[in-house]
């Protein structure tokens, strides 16, 4: 299944994890004066408090004088109700704005409902279409399911969409192997790496002795650089107002909303601009013309961030596709997290909902590339990119120099279901090969392949097969991964491509 939300969490690494879409249908929600929400059902209420289940089933006694307003679900309804009693019959932008709103205020399928009206009233309206996850092709709107069918000729097994063919091998109980071929399974021992390199999984009759050290990165890492103060003071700036009063600022490419001071948002609004420029410079694909701009929530504050998503700790931010919104907070996360790398990253999948047809690009494809920008830098002018993640670059040295890694046939052939952490590392480090390996002839060939594989999103998903052929065959895929290895070995921490 394709991903519903993609999160960026804190730890050793910056991890990309999955969750559940949010719920769907209104909740009460209680505003307090020190900025933070609540949102549940309300199950009691005094003169002095009131008692509000969250989302999580945890009962929260509220004091009345924390509080600074209650919105009843039904409210929210009310004002639906009263609203579209108003609009006209044909009132085709007076349809579309409130189909917005109800987004907005979590009505998603009385939005459904309205985005619906806004087709029948201009069938080819393009912002109704993607918000009900309708896909263009040859001129023609398919629904994601009609696409897969009509267009690419597959059919479902379980989660998963198939070809006819493999769909009745796999009825059968056979399985495809690395060379993609069909055979039935054999019983196998575990994987003899895992999601952290410095783990040696221990397969087959191989022991370990319990003295042995972990693999050891085979380069030294350059000291860390401390970040320039005046941006640690930006980031520990949560000054703001409200999120109630949250103002919506509209860029070139995005529409940010945000509480934070007002030359903090413009800040945010240039440099997402910046990144929308390298996105469209590095995919060598651009939006649908018409298509609507890319839309970013950032709180002011990681606890305002965590009362009103219901976010644990960890997560530095999310990408929704359901609403197709990148929501963040503003300040830093983890031991060198910051909000420019998680809106880097999340930005990076949201770009990719918009270029890239439902479902075509492989998870190495998405995730790889989230990495890639995640990692560039911003010098308050524009986007630098190449920047190598030395966390991400270290843990992948280690596992390489141990035998300890993926191979790049096993990489590519990866579901999203099973994409780990040590995955993440594996996918940038291939694209970055990709990108910067060898003379400008080479890498004017490589980056070639990569224009190829986006073509080929375009007409249905790029297999690892497809991707092998692209390399000359299996043969040479595997030769490639050779230099691969030997490359990422002895790529400098602190490699400059632009030299």
């Amino acid at each position: 299944m394709r991903r519903m939300w993609t999160s960026l969490v804190c730890g050793a690494l910056l991890v990309c994890s999955f969750a559940v879409r949010a719920p769907l249908q209104a909740e009460d929600i209680i505003k307090l004066f020190n900025g933070g929400v609540v949102s549940g059902e309300i199950i009691d209420e005094t003169d002095d408090e009131v008692t509000i289940r969250t989302k999580r089933g945890n009962l929260q006694v509220i004091s009345r004088a924390d509080i600074y307003s209650v919105e009843r679900a039904g409210s929210n309804l009310d004002e639906l109700e009263s609203r579209q009693a108003a609009l006209r019959r044909f009132d085709l932008d007076g349809h579309l704005e409130l189909a917005r709103w109800a987004l907005e205020k979590d009505l998603v399928d009385e939005a459904h409902a309205l985005f619906e009206k806004v087709i029948d009233l201009d069938p080819d309206n393009v912002e109704a279409r993607e918000a009900l996850g309708y896909r263009r092709y040859d001129g023609k709107w398919y629904t994601e399911a009609a696409y897969m069918q009509d267009v690419l000729g597959m059919v479902l097994w379980e989660d998963r969409w198939v070809t006819p063919e493999q769909k009745g091998l796999l009825e059968m109980g056979f399985v495809q192997n690395e060379q993609g071929e069909w055979g039935r399974p054999e019983p196998v021992g575990p994987s003899n790496y895992s999601s952290d390199p410095g783990d040696r999984v221990v397969t087959g009759s191989e022991e370990q002795p319990s003295d042995v050290e972990p693999a050891r990165d085979p380069q030294p890492r350059p000291p860390v650089v401390e970040r320039d103060p005046a941006e640690r003071a930006w980031y520990d700036d949560h000054e703001a107002v409200a999120w109630a009063e949250a103002k919506t600022y509209e860029s070139k490419y995005y529409l940010i909303k945000t509480n934070v001071k007002p030359e903090y948002a413009k800040r945010y609004m240039k440099m997402m601009d910046q990144f929308y420029l390298r996105f469209q410079e590095v995919f060598n694909l651009k939006p649908e013309q018409g298509s609507r701009k890319s839309e970013v929530w950032i709180y002011a504050s990681q606890q305002e961030f965590m009362q009103n998503t219901g976010m644990s700790q960890g997560v530095g931010g999310f990408y929704n596709t359901g609403t197709r919104r990148v929501t963040a907070y503003h300040g830093r996360f983890g031991n060198n997290g910051t909000t420019q790398e998680v809106l880097a990253h999340e930005a990076t999948h949201q770009f990719q909902d918009k270029v890239i047809p439902f479902g075509n690009a492989p998870i190495w494809i998405l995730e790889g590339f989230a990495v890639f920008f995640e990692s560039a830098e911003y010098d308050g002018e524009q986007v630098n990119i190449g920047t190598i993640p030395q966390d991400r670059l270290s843990h992948l040295k280690r596992g390489l120099s141990s035998g300890d890694y993926i191979p790049l046939v096993e990489l590519i052939r990866t579901s999203q279901a099973q994409f780990t952490a040590y995955h993440y590392a594996h996918a940038w480090s291939f694209i970055y090969m990709m990108i910067y390996y060898g003379d400008k002839k080479m890498q004017k060939r490589n980056q070639a392949v990569f224009s190829e594989l986006f073509y080929r999103t375009k007409q249905g998903y790029v297999t690892a097969e497809a991707v092998e052929e692209l390399f000359g065959g299996h043969d040479k895929f595997v030769e490639f991964e050779a230099m691969w290895k030997e490359w990422v070995l002895d790529l400098p921490y602190d490699f400059d491509p632009n030299n």
